[in-house]
């Protein structure tokens, strides 16, 4: 691709920077027939005020109108979309179920029925019962230990065979 210089009687589209243009960032004067400030502080603070509020809501608007065009071009954020449709969706189901099982009573009730009761109450006796007999083993131990008779060369010798794999 062959770039040429600039010529005089205009700019080579070709190229991105042209340093022959003079500089665009020059601030322009003011017109003269530009409306001073009023002598009411209050009355320039509205009107800036006014603006600024116009200025936001445009803005609001143009972003709300990119992520609309965004979501509705982007197959995959269209797609998370339908999800969190479909979850809001979900959720008020379940909420106008939760209200209409919830009355001025309170929260459902749940009868547990004899029979589990009753197995419930084996079990704990079970458990109970095993910990009177591990408590039990534990005080016969440590009477052993305190004694010294806990660690005697038979067990020792017993416990490296279990470990090593013999009988």
């Amino acid at each position: 691709m062959n770039i040429q210089p600039n010529s005089p009687d205009g700019p080579n589209p070709a190229l991105r920077f042209d340093p022959t243009r003079k500089a665009r960032e020059i601030a322009e004067p003011r017109p003269s027939g530009a409306p001073e400030s009023s002598a009411d502080p209050k009355a320039d603070a509205a009107s800036v005020k006014d603006a600024r509020d116009a200025f936001r809501e445009r803005r609001q608007e143009r972003l709300g109108n990119l992520r609309k065009n965004h979501t509705a071009n982007n197959p995959e954020l269209a797609g998370q979309s339908a999800v969190f449709e479909a979850r809001e969706e979900h959720r008020a189901k379940l909420d106008a179920r939760r209200e209409s099982t919830q009355g001025p009573i309170g929260n459902d009730r749940i009868e547990i029925s004899s029979k589990s009761e009753t197995l419930a109450r084996a079990v704990e006796a079970r458990l109970a019962q095993s910990e009177e007999t591990r408590a039990a083993r534990v005080a016969e131990l440590r009477a052993l230990y305190l004694e010294g008779k806990l660690n005697d060369s038979e067990r020792i010798e017993r416990a490296a065979r279990r470990m090593l794999g013999g009988s």
